[in-house]
């Protein structure tokens, strides 16, 4: 019989509310970073992200870090729909673990769009037509592309 209460409590190991996206890495035998590396060159390649954008930035986006740490966000410089749909593909492939009560308000507080704030309303409408569209967004294949690599 247990003493009190206190042995029954459990704790969280991730609280979504106040950390950045956690990557999954699927492949096996590939490392976290390997996988992130891969998307930075392709996005900084192709003109996604800001150039002043460093890996350091990237990876802190990804790994799971406190919120009210990360200081400098992300600069996307694609498209915002591309940028949801980017995030739709990485949980739908497993890449990321992620709590849809807080999705935005991640994406909010570690990207910026084009140098001004995102604000969590608009992704979420965005994410609410993203499929009803006849077509993918602008440059959709770069993010299939380079998720593709990921296996």
């Amino acid at each position: 019989m247990l003493k009190n209460n206190s042995d029954l409590v459990l704790k969280k190991t991730i609280d979504f509310d106040s950390r950045s996206f956690m990557w999954t890495s699927i492949a096996k035998g590939n490392e976290i970073n390997d996988d992130l590396l891969v998307i930075y060159k392709t996005f900084k390649k192709h003109n996604l992200i800001d150039k002043k954008t460093t890996l350091l930035t990237f990876y802190e986006v990804f790994k799971g870090r406190e919120l009210e740490k990360i200081k400098v966000k992300i600069n996307w410089t694609g498209s915002l729909r591309l940028l949801i749909y980017f995030f739709v593909r990485l949980a739908h492939r497993q890449h990321i673990i992620l709590d849809s009560s807080v999705q935005w308000i991640q994406l909010e507080k570690t990207f910026l769009w084009k140098q001004k704030p995102i604000k969590r309303e608009n992704s979420a409408e965005i994410f609410s037509k993203l499929y009803t569209y006849k077509s993918e967004p602008k440059n959709a294949m770069i993010i299939e592309d380079v998720l593709r690599q990921l296996f």
